[in-house]
């Protein structure tokens, strides 16, 4: 049995991929690992018109699904197929983008030795390449009626989002400016681990106990929001979601800068919004 499954998700992106396997196999525990690379929307011939699989490494499967599944969707299908094929899971399972790098050579062996006991989910350090910030923890307490009604309310119309978003950029390049001028005093802060609402999407690593207490990968929330459909999963089964700032990965998200933000973007939001409302937030609206 290996030590940790690690599904990533590759849409049509396979120079990303490569590179996340190359960090990977810097690793020193990377022969313990099983890695399955799913490729959203392939291109590729598929035998039975959804998807199919093949062996390119020892520990290394590529699925191939002809339809674009979305995140949690393409992580799903391959968390499925692998738990048929392996007859199991193995103590840990991690699900990323493919534009991450775990440049921790013993990153892995740090994970293996933190006590899982009543552990959903981990959260380890995300430090954007693009930025420097640390873009966890993605939410530290879960968000009230107010944050709710706001979020409801740029949703409104296409204009109100397109606005939002480019106040987002602002208030990012804003945060970047203070971190710069604060970074001396925050190299001096060490960082203990601690109990958070939500875990930043690009890297998230379940404990096989959230998925034998009934928790899942909810893919109904297509692209947006699954942090927060994640942290609401974790409440329901009673497991904690930890934030671990000694594990420590790379996420190059300039990769997916400059993505327009079109009016089928804002419509999946505004859907996943109002999903995550009726099945998860009904008591904040």
């Amino acid at each position: 049995m290996y030590s940790a499954l690690i599904i990533t998700v590759d849409h049509r992106s396979p120079e990303l991929t490569a590179r996340m396997l190359a960090s990977l196999r810097r690793t020193s525990a990377f022969n313990d690992l099983a890695l399955l690379v799913v490729r959203n929307g392939s291109d590729s011939c598929v035998y039975n018109g959804e998807y199919s699989t093949r062996k390119t490494d020892e520990n290394i499967w590529v699925l191939e699904c002809a339809l674009n599944l979305g995140y949690f969707g393409s992580a799903k299908r391959g968390l499925q197929w692998y738990q048929e094929a392996q007859n199991g899971l193995p103590e840990w399972i991690i699900v990323c983008n493919n534009d991450v790098r775990v440049e921790q050579t013993d990153f892995f062996e740090r994970l293996i030795q933190l006590n899982s006991s009543g552990v959903g989910v981990v959260a380890p350090a995300v430090i954007s390449t693009e930025t420097g910030l640390n873009q966890n923890p993605f939410m530290v307490r879960r968000p009230g009626r107010w944050r709710i009604g706001e979020l409801r309310f740029w949703l409104r119309s296409y204009y109100l989002a397109r606005f939002h978003e480019k106040l987002s950029e602002w208030k990012k390049a804003a945060m970047v400016l203070q971190q710069k001028l604060l970074r001396s005093s925050l190299d001096t802060v060490t960082l203990k681990p601690m109990v958070i609402y939500a875990p930043h999407g690009s890297f998230l690593i379940f404990n096989k106990l959230f998925f034998e207490r009934g928790g899942s990968l909810d893919d109904k929330a297509f692209l947006f929001h699954e942090e927060i459909s994640l942290a609401e999963m974790c409440r329901r089964i009673g497991l904690p979601v930890v934030y671990h700032p000694e594990l420590e990965i790379l996420h190059d998200e300039h990769s997916t800068r400059g993505r327009p933000f079109t009016r089928t973007i804002y419509q999946y939001q505004r859907q996943s919004l109002e999903y995550l409302t009726e099945d998860y937030l009904a008591d904040l609206v």
